[in-house]
C-alpha cells in the first residue's frame, strides 16, 4: 500500500521547530514547538465543511473518515518560560501534560491559556518523556539519569471538580 501526503501543518515561523506531538480527545492534534507555543488543531470528520488542506471530500475513503488538520490552529498556548519538548494527553475533558526544556512540568486545560498546574525544576536536567499512568499519576524520566513517579493531589482534586462540575451542569442543577 502506498501512502501520500495530503496535508501539512506550517511550523509556524522560519526558524521553530518542531519538538513534539499527540492527540488529545481522539479528534485533536497537539503540536509543541521550540518557539514556545503549543499549538492545537481539528481534526473533523469528512463532510463536517472544515479546511482538509487541498484535500477534496471524494478523495477520503468513506463518509466519516477522518479528515487531515488545517493549517490554521483552532487555539496557540504559550508557555513564556521554554520551548516545549514533550506532550501527553490525559484522556480526561481537554487535559494534557507538557514538559519544557526549563526541566518543568505543566498540567494544562485546551480552554485555558496559561497551565492550570506547574511544577517547576522537578529534574536536575532536560526531560526527556512524561507519560500518565491515570488522571493523578505521571511519570516523566530525564537525561540526569532519574524517573520521578509524581502524584499530584492538586491535580487530583482537579479531577473531582470537574466530574462534579460536568454533573451539575449535565442535571441542571
Amino acid at each position: 500500500m502506498r501512502y501520500r501526503c495530503t496535508a501539512k501543518i506550517a511550523k509556524q515561523g522560519a526558524s521553530t521547530n518542531v519538538n513534539t506531538m499527540c492527540t488529545i480527545d481522539h479528534d485533536k492534534l497537539l503540536v509543541g514547538q521550540s518557539d514556545e507555543y503549543i499549538r492545537l488543531y481539528q481534526i473533523s470528520q469528512a463532510g463536517g465543511g472544515s479546511d482538509l488542506g487541498g484535500v477534496h471530500q471524494d478523495d477520503l475513503a468513506s463518509a466519516g473518515s477522518p479528515a487531515l488538520p488545517s493549517s490554521t490552529p483552532v487555539a496557540a498556548y504559550k508557555f513564556e518560560d521554554s520551548g516545549i519538548n514533550n506532550l501527553c494527553s490525559l484522556n480526561y475533558h481537554n487535559l494534557f501534560i507538557s514538559s519544557a526544556l526549563n526541566r518543568s512540568i505543566s498540567v494544562w486545560d485546551t480552554r485555558q491559556t496559561q497551565p492550570i498546574l506547574y511544577f517547576k525544576d522537578i529534574h536536575y536536567d532536560t526531560i526527556t518523556s512524561v507519560d500518565k499512568f491515570n488522571q493523578q499519576i505521571f511519570a516523566s524520566a530525564s537525561d540526569d539519569g532519574y524517573v520521578n513517579v509524581s502524584i499530584s493531589f492538586l491535580l487530583y482534586l482537579l479531577f473531582v471538580w470537574i466530574h462534579l462540575f460536568s454533573i451539575c451542569c449535565s442535571s441542571g442543577i
